[in-house]
């Protein structure tokens, strides 16, 4: 399970609470690769059982326990046979794609509508990408005590624009879609 090698990752060179691990995924991985709290430490109680983390300190006297992790030499020998293996990429599943392929057939007025909507919204996101990706990156950096010039901040940095590029894409997608069902429509 790749949610496995990306908290080894992020345990790299830091111990993180469960807590820290979400709010590091949200700000670097959410266009990659989401995680909810629950998966986080379901996943954290996996890694510990196979001897991949252990906890490095915990706080018992507060309200909800505070467990800290931090890899292990079993851990980081995982993480760098995972990081070893050849690249691939998972399958892509898209609702909203789904539904126009159907809505198409079935509605093509309602289908003309929902991608105007659907635009609407891409261009709100893209529009506002490149100052969310500024100030999360200067989260992340603040959360793991990185300097502006470190490696994995600059990575971090670069990661972020797939986010954009992304719903870039996707918007020039729909707005073609959308021509190409209006020339669909008219015959």
């Amino acid at each position: 399970m790749s949610l496995e090698y990306g908290i080894l990752g992020f345990l790299w060179d830091q111990e993180l609470t469960g807590y820290e691990l979400k709010k590091v995924f949200d700000i670097t991985c959410t266009f990659i690769w989401a995680a909810d709290q629950g998966q986080i430490y379901r996943t954290l109680e996996g890694l510990r059982k196979k001897d991949w983390v252990t906890i490095a300190e915990t706080s018992p006297a507060l309200r909800h326990e505070k467990k800290v992790y931090r890899i292990t030499d079993d851990g980081k020998i995982a993480l760098k046979a995972w990081l070893a293996d050849r690249l691939t990429e998972s399958p892509t599943r898209n609702e909203a794609l789904l539904k126009l392929f159907h809505m198409a057939k079935a509605d093509p007025e309602a289908a003309i509508r929902s991608v105007d909507k659907l635009i609407a919204e891409k261009k709100q996101i893209t529009a506002i990408f490149d100052q969310m990706v500024i100030s999360r990156s200067g989260e992340y950096r603040e959360i793991l005590g990185l300097s502006e010039e470190s490696q994995d901040y600059k990575i971090n940095r670069f990661m972020s624009k797939w986010g954009y590029m992304r719903e870039q894409a996707f918007l020039t997608f729909l707005e073609q879609y959308r021509e190409e069902l209006l020339q669909i429509t008219k015959r």
